[in-house]
């Protein structure tokens, strides 16, 4: 379930940000190899990725599939090119050399650069956030 204070972060955000169609984001988890059931997916079942405003960083995060399926793009990219393993999907646009990371096997979230690449693929790392909605709302900002 959704904690109170994320939805309540995600709610003041710009534009419509409630999903009105589950079925295009069935498909992109299926894709992704997501579990349905995890925070990931009740959160991209619940709300669309708006452009919203972050106090605690500059990236912007992308939504599964509106107005496109930009995570499945980043993250076939940094799978190819990169050669992050396939259980990390990008959350964020790709204009830097870093990207925010979901493990969609252990389900938190990491701040990757691309330039400790090696250290993140030999283990030497750990991921920032624990959960999907722990990043979420460190990155929307505790509500006032």
């Amino acid at each position: 379930m959704i904690p109170h204070q994320l939805k309540k972060l995600v709610e003041q955000q710009s534009g419509s940000v409630h999903r009105v169609s589950r079925q295009a984001v069935e498909s992109a988890l299926n894709e992704l190899q997501v579990s349905l059931d995890s925070e990931f997916a009740e959160f991209f079942f619940t709300y669309t990725i708006t452009l919203f405003r972050s106090e605690e960083s500059d990236e912007q995060l992308c939504d599964v599939v509106a107005p496109t399926s930009e995570i499945v793009v980043g993250s076939r990219f940094i799978w190819d090119v990169w050669g992050v393993p396939e259980h990390f999907i990008c959350l964020t646009n790709l204009q830097g050399e870093g990207a925010y990371l979901y493990d969609r096997n252990a389900g938190g979230v990491w701040d990757f650069e691309l330039r400790s690449r090696e250290a993140f693929l030999a283990g030497r790392q750990q991921a920032k956030w624990g959960s999907f909605f722990e990043f979420m709302t460190w990155y929307l900002g505790e509500p006032g």
